[in-house]
Formats: structure tokens, sequence, C-alpha cells
């Protein structure tokens, strides 16, 4: 676990003296920011490790919490404030970070409730992730009901990726839009 948490920290680390852009506060960052300011979407969930969102919500004036879901013994529905970061697999500076299989199947337990959180006030916007590397495509089907749109962007071209992205868009016809071939940056543009 040591080994995979200093991997990760050197991992940022990298990026941030690179300036490769990983870690660069960059637009879509800031506009996803602005719209929890202003109350578009109330919680943030992020499968990333990197402090990235709670900079931005700092840049544009808004307090905010993060919390670990990984690291969470249950779930409370309602409980966290609007504008709450909530990492999925953990922080870089996170006692736990999981990655592999069964330590994402700890911290799935809880994404029903959360995302049933994320959907009843405010619509789903997924930018930058594609839906195939854990079970929160999964949970999303579970989701009774969308009171709200679903947003997903997707970078690379074509059609949706995974049958499960493709059976939430089956399910929620009416109300899921589907972008593909477009940054995040230049979708919030």
């Amino acid at each position: 676990a040591k080994h995979r948490s200093d991997f990760v920290k050197q991992q940022i680390a990298k990026a941030k003296h690179e300036d490769s852009g990983l870690m660069t506060l960059n637009w879509a960052h800031l506009f996803l920011a602005l719209l929890t300011f202003h109350k578009y979407t109330n919680l943030l969930l992020t499968p990333n490790f990197d402090p990235i969102m709670t900079e931005a919500l700092s840049f544009v004036g808004m307090p905010s919490q993060s919390f670990d879901l990984n690291a969470a013994r249950s779930y409370q529905s309602g409980i966290l404030d609007p504008g709450s970061v909530v990492y999925l697999h953990g922080q870089m500076h996170s006692l736990y970070i999981a990655n592999d299989e069964s330590e994402l199947e700890s911290a799935s337990q809880h994404y029903g409730g959360i995302l049933g959180d994320v959907v009843r006030d405010s619509s789903l916007l997924v930018v930058g992730y594609s839906g195939e590397c854990d079970p929160i495509v999964q949970a999303l089907l579970s989701v009774p009901t969308f009171t709200h749109n679903i947003y997903w962007v997707q970078y690379d071209k074509g059609e949706p990726k995974g049958d499960g992205l493709q059976q939430l868009i089956k399910n929620n016809r009416n109300s899921f839009h589907f972008c593909s071939g477009i940054d995040a940056d230049t979708f919030m543009k």
C-alpha cells in the first residue's frame, strides 16, 4: 500500500512539474466549480486522486469539504453539504487508496446512495470518465429515476463504451445526452 501511495504522489508531482496538463487548473475545472457555486450541481464525485477540484472550488470562492468514500464504513444520504468533493477511490494523501477490483468493491457499496443524492437535486454531468474501469456505471443503472438530465462527455470519438453505458442510455433515452470526440474544456466552454 505504501508503494502504491508513493507511486500516486510521484506521478502527480511529476505531472505538476512537467506542466503536462494533467494537474493544471483548466477551463473544465473552473466551469464545473462555477456550476457548483451557482447550485446547478450539488456534489462532485471523482475517481481521481489529485486535489484539482478542491483547488478549482477555492479559486471561485467556494469553500469545499472533501471525503474519501472508499474509507467510509457507511453512507448516510443527505448528509454532505453542497459543493462537497467525494473521492471515490481516495485522495493522493489518503491513508487508503483503492484501485484494484477487491478494493473498489468496498467503496462501491456506497455508490448507489451517493449517486442518488447527486441526481435527486441536479443534473448528472460526467466528463472525462469512460465508465469502463469500475462499478460506477452499474450503480447508475440501479438508480430508479433521474429527475434531471444526464450529460456524458466522452473524449474518444464513436459509440459509448461498454454495455453498461449503452444500457444506461437506453434506460434514460429522454434525459441522456451523449457527446463524443470532445475534450472537457471544449465541452464546458
